[in-house]
């Protein structure tokens, strides 16, 4: 991931490099002094930033914070008070052919010119100072990303809101049969009692654990639950050959499986 000088004076914008092609992003506000994001009433597992901020902007009744993720960025909006503003705008450069649309689930995926899902914008969230949800949408205008944040005066601030833009770091995701069976088994009563931590679940350890974070990396927190709901419904209890190599849509977990060379599965 780079930091790059965007197109107006005292602006950055964020490029996130994938094997299918780069995303660049430009950050709303002038470069500021590099300070860390207050993350006051975030919950856990929904910052996945690593180490320093990058990153740091301010424009009028708010400040951006860009970090850096195992697979892209993340830019976290502080937002000072009922009087900032309400809408955020983040211009977007996709490589030649590829293109962005906003899901039904809120999210934003970019696609090749073969339509191959290369990059996510995962589901917008926000959360005011004591934790409560704020409802934040995303929409395309004039080749910008915009973020929504209805708050009001009832919300305690500051409050923070995510856009976390993730390249795919596989077209699908690659599993033998018998690993494939075991990540259908798991059910909504796996996700009870345990606790979220930088996409790693306290309760899932070993091999399944690590497919479990990468899912959330790429696409959310919530919905990666929602993901293996959907790859249970979909394939417990399938027809599979252990020792063969199938592929998950990460964006349509419940399309139908694709045949994978078995080097993807390690063999």
């Amino acid at each position: 991931m780079n930091v790059m000088d965007g197109n107006a004076p005292g602006t950055a914008a964020v490029q996130t490099q994938s094997p299918s092609g780069a995303v660049r992003i430009t950050v709303p506000g002038k470069k500021s002094e590099t300070r860390p994001a207050q993350l006051k009433g975030v919950p856990i597992g929904h910052f996945i930033g690593e180490g320093a901020p990058l990153l740091t902007t301010a424009l009028s009744g708010a400040t951006t914070t860009t970090y850096s993720t195992p697979h892209g960025s993340q830019t976290l909006i502080t937002v000072e008070s009922d009087k900032s503003p309400r809408d955020y705008r983040f211009p977007l450069a996709l490589s030649a052919g590829s293109t962005a649309k906003v899901e039904a689930d809120g999210s934003v995926l970019i696609r090749d010119i073969e339509g191959r899902v290369t990059s996510a914008i995962v589901a917008p969230w926000a959360f005011d100072a004591a934790g409560k949800p704020v409802p934040t949408t995303f929409r395309f205008e004039d080749g910008a990303l915009v973020q929504r944040i209805d708050f009001n005066s009832s919300n305690a601030f500051p409050l923070t809101a995510d856009p976390s833009i993730q390249w795919v770091p596989w077209p699908v995701l690659a599993l033998t049969g018998a690993e494939l069976q075991v990540l259908a088994g798991l059910s909504a009563a796996v996700f009870v009692g345990g606790t979220w931590a930088g996409c790693t679940f306290s309760k899932l350890t070993g091999w399944i654990g690590q497919v479990v974070s990468q899912i959330c990396v790429v696409i959310g927190v919530g919905r990666a639950v929602s993901a293996i709901g959907i790859i249970s419904g979909a394939f417990k209890g399938a027809s599979l050959v252990a020792t063969k190599c199938y592929g998950i849509n990460l964006a349509k977990p419940s399309a139908p499986l694709r045949d994978m060379p078995g080097r993807d599965c390690g063999f």
